[in-house]
């Protein structure tokens, strides 16, 4: 890993080694590596990985619809819209609405068009519904060495205006289910998912506290994946090989890349497939889809 303990930098510096890319007056910056490279191969791994993995972060997002409109524009990021219900304030699910088919004579309730959430026939009443979705992983990651703010609530996180390396995703609520990495005065690292993200403030609202004292305006963060090495391995891999096409590297180098990327994604994905082992692959049984079944002995 590099020294700074950033995923970005690990990253590029094992591409650079993979394809034997110059560190000094090389062909592609490290903003390019990351704006085109990074980014595109860090969403195909994470994407991959999301088949069969057990531990999923799961994200809510309100929406206030009224009676009067049809179409709602989704947050980014979303790879799985799996529930759209009420809860209450206690997060139990008072109300569910099912989606149905196209053609079902009262309409298909709920549809995902293209980025929108669209409710046919309309809504009876004016309501706030939570949707419920895994993101996917497609944000813009970035590494900022000291421009981070943590509030006193230490849940609350000013990103930087301008970081080190990379750029700030530019949609509102881009970074919901990111994981924002934060460095305190001591070096010492902390992992948090990010709840919230408000794009005009740059402020992103973590689900749990962070523990560090500090709460300055300083601080190193990075928002990126899950602090892995074999995931990191797997993107460095994926992005060599990207780069390696375009660099004509020998078919010898290229097979090693490929191996290496084979070898460290079984290792994520091994890791995340059977990471919730209390009861392993199954199928659920009480769910809302077949409550009027009867359990017994169960």
């Amino acid at each position: 890993m590099h020294s700074t303990g950033s995923f970005l930098l690990t990253v590029i510096e094992r591409v650079r080694a993979y394809i034997d890319e110059a560190t000094l007056d090389a062909k592609y910056t490290n903003d390019y590596l990351v704006r085109h490279v990074i980014g595109p191969e860090m969403v195909n791994v994470i994407s991959r990985l999301s088949n069969n993995y057990g531990n999923p972060i799961r994200v809510r997002h309100s929406i206030a619809i009224n009676k009067t409109t049809e179409h709602y524009v989704l947050p980014p990021q979303i790879g799985e819209v799996y529930r759209v219900a009420i809860s209450d304030s206690d997060n139990r699910v008072t109300q569910e609405f099912m989606p149905e088919n196209e053609f079902n004579s009262r309409g298909p309730n709920w549809q995902i068009q293209g980025n929108m959430l669209s409710f046919r026939p309309l809504p009876t009443s004016d309501q706030t519904v939570d949707i419920h979705y895994i993101p996917n992983g497609d944000f813009q990651p970035h590494y900022s060495s000291s421009g981070g703010g943590l509030d006193s609530t230490k849940k609350i996180f000013t990103l930087a205006t301008t970081p080190t390396l990379g750029d700030r995703d530019p949609r509102e609520n881009a970074y919901a289910g990111a994981t924002l990495r934060v460095w305190n005065d001591a070096g010492l690292l902390e992992e948090r998912v990010i709840d919230s993200y408000n794009a005009t403030s740059r402020q992103a609202t973590v689900r749990v506290a962070f523990s560090t004292s500090a709460s300055d305006s300083s601080l190193r963060y990075e928002i990126a994946p899950v602090g892995m090495n074999s995931m990191y391995q797997a993107i460095a891999c994926s992005c060599a090989i990207n780069l390696g096409t375009a660099r004509n590297i020998t078919q010898k180098q290229m097979q090693f890349i490929l191996t290496q990327y084979k070898m460290a994604m079984k290792s994520v994905g091994d890791n995340l497939s059977n990471i919730q082992a209390r009861k392993g692959k199954m199928f659920a049984k009480r769910t809302v889809d077949n409550s009027a079944q009867i359990f017994l002995g169960d």
